[in-house]
């Protein structure tokens, strides 16, 4: 029975009126439409039905949206179309702040919910999702994008949402021409078929990367008072094997050399010495970086990493001694720091990251459907998601991204009888499909169901092997 929930509250019964049809799509569409006239026994319940006024039936409730009157045989007529009530008061409520950053599905929901009567539980394992920002919009809106972002399915009872990874039944239920259907009409549509995808996870804040090539340090000139390393100093430091050599030096604070780079940014190796002070580099005459030269325990090599992230070109470098380093005891009073200019294969220059250097995860995935002779190698649009820094989920994700076979729908109409096949059939729930002269043997799943409350007549439904992707409806029967 339906029954009106007028907009001051009073309820009552419907009695009367045409057919009702209600529409459920797997999280799309979900509503109800019938027809209506006045007569003796409806004369109150009539006229309270209209614009917002809910139309229950069982455990739903559905908002009049639409309300069309006219007279025929001077009978008032009135076409009702009802959109679920969960629908339109999240359509009708506005979000005006905004969540950012990695954000939980219960931060999400409760974002949506908050100031409506809707409530909602959560039955699965849900992984944050991260968003750029969250908010701004109408609740419905958001909704769409939680159930596109985080990859789930709902279902509605009253104005309760149960929120899960997928809803219905992996229950081998079996349709079978002649047996529990009839009228069975098969699409098939190849449009949407791709064989290989390729996902990339989390971007890079570093955009370029070492080339890992060290390349001779080649000084253009040396400005101040240099002088060649003595011979003992020499033979002492050479007895180190660290591969670097030791050039001029100097004592005198200001005492620079110059060089070039090409690429993004270097590091270099340089000498460290207990006698060593504070060194800037100083790049294209703006970027600077201070290291200390000063090796406490023993003298050797470090690298140091200077500069990344420049433009991509040709770079000029000032080096200079700066001062001496406060921790180091030696260099008091007279005592000045020592700078050795290194030699040899000392520095080594960045790149800009391209392709798939610019994320943490990327990964592809080819089909075994892709040694189909007519199907090869048929690329789907790359996926990105900032959730993935490891390959092995991300390859995951994108695999159930993937359709690799043509998508089949199949709409017909169903027996209701729950005899005829042994258990009763629902919303999202799995199952095979067969028809011998159609040539259908699929494992496939309800996605749309058209049917007739307090009506025996028999009900349509639509089934298919597409993938559903967050409210995308994408599967379509016949005359739909």
């Amino acid at each position: 029975m339906l029954v009106v929930h007028s907009l001051y509250g009073e309820i009552e019964p419907l009695v009367d009126y045409e057919l009702p049809t209600r529409k459920w799509v797997l999280n799309g569409e979900y509503s109800l439409n019938f027809w209506i006239y006045r007569s003796s026994s409806n004369s109150c319940s009539f006229d309270l039905i209209q614009g917002r006024s809910l139309i229950q039936y069982e455990d739903d409730y559905f908002r009049v949206t639409q309300c069309g009157e006219w007279l025929e045989y001077d009978t008032p007529f009135k076409e009702v179309t009802c959109v679920n009530a969960v629908i339109t008061d999240l359509e009708t409520n506005r979000v005006y702040s905004e969540l950012s950053g990695s954000i939980s599905i219960t931060q999400a929901m409760n974002l949506i919910t908050n100031g409506t009567k809707i409530t909602y539980s959560l039955d699965g394992n849900f992984r944050n999702v991260t968003f750029e920002k969250y908010g701004e919009n109408n609740s419905y809106e958001l909704f769409k994008e939680v159930l596109e972002k985080f990859k789930v399915e709902y279902s509605v009872s009253a104005f309760h949402i149960t929120i899960k990874n997928r809803i219905g039944k992996d229950n081998d239920f079996q349709f079978r021409h002649k047996h529990n259907i009839t009228g069975t009409d098969r699409q098939s549509d190849i449009n949407t078929l791709r064989t290989y995808i390729k996902g990339f996870g989390k971007q890079r804040e570093e955009t370029d990367i070492s080339t890992g090539i060290k390349s001779t340090l080649v000084v253009d000139d040396f400005d101040g008072k240099w002088d060649n390393s003595t011979s003992e100093e020499l033979a002492e430091w050479n007895a180190k094997n660290t591969g670097v050599g030791m050039g001029k030096k100097t004592d005198v604070l200001g005492d620079s050399f110059q060089f070039k780079f090409t690429g993004t940014g270097f590091s270099i190796d340089m000498i460290c010495t207990w006698l060593g002070g504070k060194v800037v580099f100083t790049i294209d005459g703006s970027n600077t970086k201070t290291v200390s030269l000063w090796s406490p325990i023993t003298d050797q090599v470090k690298t140091f990493e200077i500069i990344r992230g420049l433009e991509n070109k040709t770079h000029s470098v000032d080096v200079r001694l700066a001062s001496r380093d406060g921790k180091n005891t030696m260099t008091k009073g007279d005592v000045l720091p020592v700078f050795h200019q290194p030699t040899g294969k000392i520095i080594t220059t960045y790149r800009a990251r391209v392709g798939s250097e610019k994320y943490y995860a990327s990964v592809g995935y080819l089909s075994p459907n892709s040694t189909i002779p007519q199907y090869g190698i048929l690329h789907a649009d790359p996926i990105y998601n900032e959730d993935f820094t490891d390959n092995t989920s991300l390859l995951n994700f994108i695999k159930g991204e993937l359709q690799d076979t043509p998508t089949i729908s199949t709409q017909f109409d169903y027996h209701t009888l729950v005899n005829d096949i042994g258990q009763d059939i629902g919303r999202g729930d799995s199952g095979w499909l067969m028809h011998e002269k159609l040539g259908i043997d699929i494992y496939t799943r309800v996605v749309e169901i058209t049917d007739y409350p307090t009506s025996n007549k028999t009900p349509i439904i639509t089934i298919g092997n597409v993938l559903l992707n967050g409210t995308k409806q994408i599967l379509k029967g016949k005359g739909k």
